[in-house]
């Protein structure tokens, strides 16, 4: 499985590029949608070292365990700056689990659509 994260600017680009997978082979692609107050979406920071996973990530701050749960993605500056740029309402982020196969072709359509895209397998 990869991950495919996207910032998009605003809630109705987001919701844009979402309702436009409908057409596509991404339409029974899942995905998590963050904006605003993220506190309030994700619950408590799970002890340090450990992520919801239960894998460990050796010496990283609870602030970054929680930013790479959100994300998907083991990259902590780039987890921390989405967050931080949904937090600070500089963005929207969604995030979608997909086959390795599907991960290229839907970082580009995020990318067609607006999104600033990451991927990672």
């Amino acid at each position: 499985m990869a991950t495919v994260a996207s910032l998009f600017p605003s809630q109705a680009e987001a919701s844009q590029a979402i309702d436009a997978m409908a057409g596509t082979e991404f339409a029974s692609v899942v995905t998590d949608v963050y904006e605003g107050d993220l506190a309030d979406d994700v619950g408590e920071v799970p002890p340090i070292g450990i992520p919801a996973g239960g894998s460990i990530l050796g010496g990283a701050s609870p602030r970054a365990i929680l930013d790479n749960r959100l994300t998907g993605l083991n990259d902590e500056e780039l987890s921390s700056y989405l967050i931080q740029s949904v937090e600070l309402g500089r963005g929207v982020l969604v995030v979608a689990d997909v086959e390795d196969s599907q991960a290229g072709a839907l970082a580009a359509f995020f990318r067609n659509h607006g999104g600033r895209t990451s991927t990672e397998r």
